[in-house]
């Protein structure tokens, strides 16, 4: 404080205002405005306004925080069912999963087709046993 007062009184210019004189005259000020009844409904509107304002940017805040972790579940949701879909090729792929009970079958392929024996074919029309009728016979018919 020495330095500025030496240098006021050598300059003549006017001292600067310190920071408790700046507060106290914006103190000053806000107690003028709060003494006259419009001014103090005005400033409350103001003051709720702003109140408003902070709210709602609050609001926002929470919201867009709330959008980025849903958005990061979801992404961690769907990395997490991409890699189990990965290991479950894997696993079909190579058949490493199977315990020691199970065993893999050796493939095999089954036929509609019978085989029969190709001499049955081969034997002419007429060395062929005549068939017989079984059930149906003529002298059992249902009426």
């Amino acid at each position: 404080m020495d330095a500025q007062e030496n240098r006021q009184q050598t300059t003549g210019e006017p001292r600067e205002p310190g920071v408790d004189e700046v507060v106290r005259q914006e103190v000053r000020q806000e107690v003028r405005r709060l003494s006259d009844p419009a001014s103090l409904s005005l400033y409350e509107q103001q003051r709720k306004v702003d109140e408003n304002e902070s709210l709602l940017e609050e609001l926002s805040r929470i919201e867009a925080e709330l959008r980025e972790t849903l958005r990061l579940d979801v992404e961690r949701q769907r990395e997490d069912e991409f890699l189990r879909q990965q290991e479950n090729k894997l696993m079909w792929q190579n058949l490493s999963h199977l315990s020691l009970s199970q065993r893999v079958a050796k493939p095999w392929v089954s036929s509609y087709f019978r085989k029969f024996p190709l001499h049955i074919y081969c034997l002419p029309v007429q060395a062929a046993a005549p068939r017989q009728r079984g059930r149906r016979g003529g002298a059992n018919k249902r009426k």
